[in-house]
C-alpha cells in the first residue's frame, strides 16, 4: 500500500496510530508509553542487543518513559 493511501486510511479513524498505547494521567497528560519487548528473566536469560535497546530507542524517539507490557496483556501497546 502506498504511503499516501496509508496516511489517508489512518486519518479517517479520528485517532492517531498507537494512541491507545499511551498511558495518560487523569487530566489527559501523557505519562508513559506501553511497550512489549523481549527482556531477560531468570527463566529466559538470553537477550540480544536489539531487544535490549528497544525501550531506550522508543523512549528517546517519543520523549516519554516506557512502561513494560507483557505480550499477552489485554491492552494496546507497541511491540
Amino acid at each position: 500500500m502506498p504511503l499516501r493511501a496509508a496516511k489517508k486510511l489512518l486519518s479517517r479513524s479520528g485517532t492517531q496510530p498507537a494512541s491507545g498505547a499511551i498511558v495518560r494521567t487523569g487530566d489527559g497528560t501523557s505519562k508513559a508509553l506501553r511497550l512489549s519487548w523481549v527482556w531477560t528473566t531468570h527463566s529466559h536469560p538470553d537477550c540480544n542487543l536489539g531487544d535490549a535497546l528497544s525501550p531506550v530507542v522508543v523512549s528517546a524517539l517519543c520523549g516519554l518513559p516506557v512502561q513494560r507490557a507483557a505480550f499477552g496483556a489485554n491492552m494496546e501497546r507497541l511491540a
